[in-house]
């Protein structure tokens, strides 16, 4: 998980869902998507135990595949509203581009450690 303040200095968790991880309420869907979901929740209330305990308010959920095809895509990373009307909930172009670095550099890592597993898989 990436854990960081925003330029409006509200703290964010940012998690990424990987196939066969648990997500949604109580974690109790199973992803089943070869392409990683992306989590984000409000920090401040990490501690509140209406909340899943360490991530704090689930705010939304996307497809990291869009929102990286999407900044890919642009010669410059716009900013990001992650609820509509909440202004607490905004990133900037600065914040998304934090964000994005932490998921390719994830993603790249999982893939890594995927081809060294299937590299030490017994062959037939």
């Amino acid at each position: 998980m990436l854990s960081f303040h925003s330029s409006r200095n509200i703290p964010f968790t940012v998690r990424l869902v990987f196939e066969g991880m648990g997500y949604g309420a109580g974690d109790g869907l199973v992803h089943e998507e070869a392409h990683p979901l992306i989590e984000f929740y409000d920090a401040r209330h990490k501690d509140d135990q209406r909340f899943i305990l360490g991530r704090g308010r689930f705010i939304t959920r996307y497809s990291a595949a869009t929102i990286l095809d999407d900044i890919r895509a642009s010669t410059s990373v716009y900013g990001h509203h992650l609820h509509g009307d909440d202004p607490y909930w905004a990133l900037s172009g600065a914040d998304m581009e934090k964000v994005m670095a932490w998921v390719e550099e994830q993603v790249q890592e999982k893939a890594r450690l995927l081809n060294e597993e299937s590299a030490l898989a017994p062959s037939m």
